[in-house]
């Protein structure tokens, strides 16, 4: 993963997720396509390998229920994009919160990779729970 930042979409894989949620036909139905592949890959390979995309997923459901990231602002093609959108299922935002538990989970790429850096660990950690309370919320 290249990162330049702790943050949900300081990574190429966020990045690139966007880029495709934007050009997707049916954006809601990508939504739900990435994290049901968190989902089968947590119950098929019993470890999460994209975390990123999940996590950015989740920060879109957040958007849309009107609790966006702060500073979300500066991803300009993503703000105008969630423009005009419904607000989220709840079906759509529980499956966003477990997305988000399974990349914070033992078995998580993301979770290791953080891990591994020390201090940002415990940033990215506060930023998933912060995402997890504003999806609650």
């Amino acid at each position: 993963m290249g990162a330049w930042g702790v943050g949900v979409f300081d990574n190429d894989a966020a990045g690139d997720w966007v880029w495709d949620l934007i050009a997707a036909a049916d954006g809601i139905a990508f939504l739900d396509e990435t994290l049901t592949g968190v989902f089968s890959e947590a119950e098929d390979e019993d470890y999460v390998e994209s975390g990123c995309e999940a996590l950015a997923a989740a920060e879109v459901v957040a958007a849309l229920k009107g609790k966006p990231l702060e500073g979300l602002d500066i991803q300009v093609e993503l703000v105008a994009w969630l423009k005009g959108k419904p607000a989220p299922s709840d079906e759509l935002v529980q499956q966003s919160i477990r997305a988000v538990e399974l990349t914070m989970g033992e078995k998580s790429e993301q979770r290791e990779l953080w891990e591994e850096t020390g201090e940002d660990y415990e940033t990215w950690k506060q930023l998933c729970t912060d995402l997890i309370a504003r999806l609650n919320a």
